[in-house]
């Protein structure tokens, strides 16, 4: 019987901001790991048939720093250019993958949920009682502790 070496699950950690070409490089990277992961999952079942140890990888995303504002669901993109946070949305929803976001660089960089909205009063259109949200879908805004617990049991690859 013969096992598959472990390997430390990946967290990619998005520092640039969307409109650089790193932060596509990025959204790149993301597409392969899960697509070989996926690949992974078809040998792993037949792996598991054969009764060898079945091993998981995972990919972790984290945005931090001015990779928060591709959490910015209000990010206009002209045509001529892909439109990365819709692309990171449609890979969450098509992977199940949990986008995670920085709320201390989310807020300082005008990315909301309303949870986050209301609690530090942030209004939109003058109006208080009108709490903005443009957090896009599939980001999720998390404290700075998320990002050091999985560091520490994930390999990092930074953009």
């Amino acid at each position: 019987m013969t096992t598959q070496p472990t390997t430390k699950p990946l967290l990619l950690l998005i520092t640039q901001d969307p409109s650089q070409p790193l932060a596509y490089h990025a959204l790149r990277f993301a597409k392969s790991a899960l697509k070989r992961q996926e690949q992974a999952g078809h040998e792993k079942t037949e792996q598991k048939e054969a009764g060898q140890k079945e091993t998981k990888q995972q990919l972790a995303v984290f945005f931090y720093a001015n990779g928060a504002t591709t959490a910015n669901g209000f990010r206009w993109q002209s045509a001529d250019q892909i439109n990365i946070g819709r692309q990171w949305s449609q890979l969450a929803k098509e992977y199940g993958l949990e986008l995670a976001v920085c709320v201390s660089t989310a807020l300082a960089r005008g990315v909301t949920d309303e949870d986050n909205g209301k609690r530090h009063e942030l209004i939109g259109n003058g109006n208080a009682n009108n709490i903005s949200s443009n957090i896009a879908n599939g980001f999720r805004l998390v404290g700075l502790s998320e990002l050091v617990m999985k560091m520490s049991s994930h390999k990092v690859v930074q953009f």
